[in-house]
């Protein structure tokens, strides 16, 4: 950030990206309601992104797929394609890229551009950025502008689709008077009700609260969202090339049906550990300490984590990830979803010399399954090779490593979420 001098700040934020994106490779759907929802006979089956005619029926994004049906019958639902998303997002990166070095992402579709550096008027400057990214991916984007992080996501929100809104330093709170405070970023539903105590609905009545009574009032959180809504960020967009390195590789699913028997709880956790392991060798990176998250049928959340000898094997994730549920899981509930994280990664070079010989033997061995699923999957895809105990599991045939949810990256520090 430049001390002394007012920044420039862009927030880019592509309309409707999956939906524009199946558009661009699915011609045949223009000129219909259509949307990108997950499988209706699993539990995820929500929609992800509409077109604008399905937007026009009332479809909304995250309400189930039977829900959207009923307000727009005939609504083509198609799955979500992650890979042809990021390589679309990696494209309009390079766009961004263009105009400045400072591009930080928020998700697949948004974007944060610092272009305080830039000559050229801002409005002008985000007309020809928009116009670029339509003439060079097809997609319709809209750009808020503002001289920080916070107002400028405020004012792409704010913007019409295509469109793009300015918030001044002038009167800035003049422009968002009639925006309500849930629109302020990491304000939630939680945080709306607890403010709505106080009689705050909006982001101004938010604003004229003293700050040091938000913080006794909601901790930290609070002291950070009564900055937010008086335009107090001083956050930097981070360079394009220095992003933080990687803390975490994890992977979660929800099944289509209760998990209720130890044998259909093993087979269900052992493809989310070859995920997670197969997203470590990728990097290079072994883990040193393993989580497993558990959602019983009632919606009770367990969580629980230890470190372990450094890994990227998907048996030594497995049977660590197994134990650390046997050992702490006494709930006997049936499951709706699982997932596995491995942290406090390593590189891997190096990493297997502090093992015993006999230990360093039995990872080499398991190291080079590994590399056969993993080859033979490249080749011929992810069903090709199975391991027995998975044939019967709702995840048999899913290539969750490549195909489960991209989530947005953190605008907070890693593992930090607000409610």
């Amino acid at each position: 950030m430049r001390v002394g001098r007012t920044r420039t700040i862009f927030h880019i934020d592509m309309n409707a990206y999956y939906a524009s994106v199946e558009l661009l490779h699915r011609p045949e759907l223009r000129g219909e309601a259509m949307a990108v929802g997950g499988e209706k006979s699993e539990r995820h089956g929500i929609i992800l992104a509409k077109n604008a005619l399905a937007k026009s029926y009332g479809v909304s994004t995250g309400e189930a797929l039977w829900e959207a049906e009923q307000k727009c019958p005939g609504l083509r639902i198609v799955p979500p394609n992650y890979r042809l998303y990021r390589e679309f997002s990696k494209r309009a990166h390079q766009i961004y890229l263009n105009y400045s070095d400072r591009v930080e992402s928020f998700g697949l579709d948004e974007c944060w551009i610092d272009v305080s550096d830039q000559t050229v008027p801002a409005y002008r400057l985000a007309l020809k950025l928009k116009e670029e990214v339509y003439a060079c991916l097809g997609i319709a984007a809209s750009i808020g502008i503002a001289s920080n992080k916070i107002f400028a996501k405020l004012a792409s929100d704010l913007a019409a689709a295509d469109g793009i809104y300015m918030i001044s330093d002038e009167a800035p709170l003049a422009q968002i008077a009639h925006c309500a405070v849930e629109d302020l970023l990491y304000v939630g539903p939680r945080t709306k009700r607890k403010l709505a105590k106080l009689g705050i609905e909006r982001i101004v009545d938010l604003a004229r609260i003293d700050p040091q009574f938000m913080q006794r009032f909601l901790g930290l959180h609070g002291r950070m969202i009564s900055d937010f809504a008086r335009g107090l960020d001083c956050s930097p967009v981070r360079s394009y090339e220095s992003h933080e390195l990687l803390k975490s590789i994890g992977n979660s699913m929800t099944s289509p049906v209760d998990l209720r028997s130890e044998s259909e709880i093993r087979a269900f956790l052992l493809p989310l550990c070859e995920s997670v392991a197969a997203r470590l060798r990728e990097q290079n990176f072994y883990t040193t300490l393993i989580q497993v998250s558990l959602r019983s049928d009632d919606l009770r959340h367990f969580a629980v984590s230890k470190r372990c000898e450094a890994t990227q094997t998907s048996q030594d994730i497995f049977e660590f990830a197994w134990t650390l549920y046997c050992e702490h899981y006494h709930w006997n509930l049936p499951l709706r979803s699982m997932g596995i994280r491995a942290s406090g990664l390593c590189a891997a070079t190096g990493s297997s010399q502090v093992l015993m010989p006999v230990e360093r033997a039995r990872a080499w061995e398991r190291s080079q399954i590994d590399h056969c699923f993993d080859e033979i999957r490249r080749r011929y895809g992810y069903a090709a090779l199975q391991r027995a105990i998975c044939l019967q599991s709702p995840l048999a045939h899913y290539d969750i490593q490549h195909e489960n949810c991209i989530h947005p990256s953190s605008y907070l520090k890693a593992g930090e979420r607000m409610c």
